[in-house]
């Protein structure tokens, strides 16, 4: 075997060997390390989803609370004495009703109507307009306790929703209604408090998809945009969205709808958080980078580690071919430098043992060769001498 072929057996072993561990260490390590980075992304895919959707719910919760806090403080008046009798004056049920204000601390204005719509009194008569045009007094009137919807007042302006609740006499029957003016404001206070990173954002919407609660107060009663938003909040009890708004941004939105507090069955509203993606996926970003960065340096020790085994596998290889070479050639001076404990080591000693044993063996070939030259030889040498000795006797 020429070294040629030597080099072309060490590189098609070595490429086998190497191969070999790819395959069983670095094949799999890439399977398992995309699913991985799969199933990673989209589990902090869904915690984001899930974190976000669970935060309006708590905040939903807390507008709920303060909505049916009004909802049941309108109910003290209405169902107040002094109120309901018929034998106290305007003033002795406004000072009542100043009381009732002052304990709450949750309406700006408490005004008590008849059931033709007429102001019997208010506090500070901050409404505008005619009550009997208004579906929650009416149905007040009716003997429900009822939440408006939001809207707005002017001089000065301001974003209110009124509780109304029935005030009856002794017999049971509605004599008059109370209603408590609130300042949407109080429910801004629990939003725009609210802050998810440096760019998430609350919102309230109602049925209608309009807004009533928003960071920038110049949007209130505007449509949630985009439209694809609007659409799917509005549709939806609950839920996640992705939408791109202007200039192309993207954003992560998570809603729930106010289910109402206890025997107040809520409106319908809808309370939302929108966040933008490559803050929200930021994290998302961040782990995918670093298990990146794990998964090459796996590869990478791996591809290090066959290339290492390949070479403390074939390098011995070698010297058992050059050492085969050499004795063939006939240099049994030769050893093979192989060490270690293992099976290539101890071939390397079984080598070396067979080189030293056919130098010996030759050696002990040689010295009888030679001995049995000499006795030949001397044979020969007396054989010549008798026929000499023969030649003179018969002259």
């Amino acid at each position: 075997m020429g070294l040629g072929e030597k080099i072309i057996f060490r590189k098609r072993l070595g490429r086998k060997i190497s191969l070999f561990f790819l395959i069983t260490g670095l094949l799999p390590l890439l399977i398992l390390g995309l699913s991985f980075l799969t199933y990673v992304k989209q589990s902090l895919n869904n915690m984001v989803s899930e974190n976000l959707l669970a935060l309006t719910k708590q905040v939903g919760t807390e507008i709920d609370r303060s909505i049916f806090n009004a909802y049941m403080n309108i109910k003290t008046p209405a169902a107040s004495p002094g109120i309901r009798s018929n034998f106290t004056d305007a003033d002795e049920k406004l000072a009542e009703m100043r009381r009732v204000q002052d304990f709450y601390k949750v309406f700006e204005d408490i005004t008590l109507i008849d059931l033709t719509g007429n102001v019997i009194t208010s506090t500070t008569y901050n409404y505008r307009g005619s009550w009997n045009s208004k579906s929650w007094y009416r149905e007040a009137r009716e003997g429900r306790a009822v939440v408006s919807n939001v809207h707005i007042i002017l001089n000065p302006k301001k974003f209110i929703f009124v509780t109304t609740a029935p005030v009856l006499n002794k017999a049971g029957r509605v004599q008059a209604v109370v209603a408590g003016q609130v300042n949407m404001g109080k429910i801004w206070d629990i939003t725009d408090r609210v802050r998810v990173g440096r760019t998430g954002f609350m919102f309230m919407i109602n049925k209608e998809g309009v807004i009533i609660a928003y960071p920038d107060k110049e949007k209130i009663f505007d449509k949630l945009s985009p439209d694809t938003l609007r659409q799917h909040v509005s549709h939806n009890p609950e839920g996640t969205l992705d939408v791109t708004g202007a200039q192309e941004v993207g954003w992560i939105c998570a809603y729930s709808r106010l289910k109402g507090y206890l025997d107040f069955p809520g409106k319908d509203w809808k309370v939302g958080i929108c966040q933008r993606t490559d803050e929200a996926y930021d994290i998302i970003k961040r782990t995918h980078r670093q298990l990146q960065i794990a998964t090459l340096a796996g590869l990478l020790a791996i591809i290090l580690t066959s290339v290492l085994l390949t070479w403390s596998i074939t390098k011995p290889i070698k010297a058992l071919v050059m050492g085969t070479e050499e004795v063939a050639r006939g240099n049994l001076n030769y050893l093979a430098e192989v060490k270690g404990d293992d099976e290539i080591g101890q071939l390397g000693q079984s080598f070396n043992r067979m080189t030293r044993d056919l130098k010996r063996s030759r050696e002990e070939i040689e010295g009888h060769s030679k001995t049995l030259a000499d006795k030949v030889r001397e044979r020969t040498m007396e054989l010549e001498a008798a026929n000499a000795r023969l030649r003179e006797l018969d002259r």
